[in-house]
């Protein structure tokens, strides 16, 4: 009697070698850490460019360069610490995570200058939005370029 053939399925691999090894990299990250960060200063920054964009008398693309360069200091010791810890920072860290938050800021201003009407409420959506896709994007950055081995 002949025994039926053993699966030799050992978990998911990769297509080819090194073909997906940062997309792997970037999901070793502990996203829930992530999420708790970035939600929170998305949020901070979604009311606070929306109530700069409602009270202040600057064009609503300022009002949201103004809010994110606020928020710039506060993430990156939150990124550091709670994201990413134990992990150390590659040599001059602090200023390679500008690179990404500039893009973001742009990305920010662009909402602002394309969407934003000053009605409070419709703002916080509009920059919400934004920052999520500029966390998606500055996260990606900085896993890969200035976090290398995070825990």
């Amino acid at each position: 009697m002949t025994r039926p053939a053993q699966s030799q399925n050992r978990g998911p691999q990769p297509a080819a070698a090194g073909e997906s090894s940062w997309l792997m990299r970037l999901s070793q990250a502990s996203f829930p850490r992530f999420l708790l960060v970035g939600g929170s200063f998305a949020l901070i920054y979604s009311l606070l460019a929306a109530f700069l964009t409602a009270v202040l008398p600057f064009v609503a693309p300022l009002s949201a360069a103004i809010a994110w360069l606020a928020c710039i200091p506060p993430a990156w010791f939150c990124q550091r610490r709670f994201t990413f810890q134990g992990a150390q920072a590659r040599k001059g860290g602090g200023i390679l995570y500008l690179l990404p938050q500039c893009l973001g800021m742009m990305i920010a201003a662009g909402a602002g200058w394309l969407f934003a009407t000053g009605a409070f409420l419709a703002d916080t959506l509009v920059y919400l939005l934004a920052s999520a896709l500029a966390a998606v994007v500055s996260y990606a950055i900085t896993r890969l370029v200035i976090f290398t081995n995070p825990t």
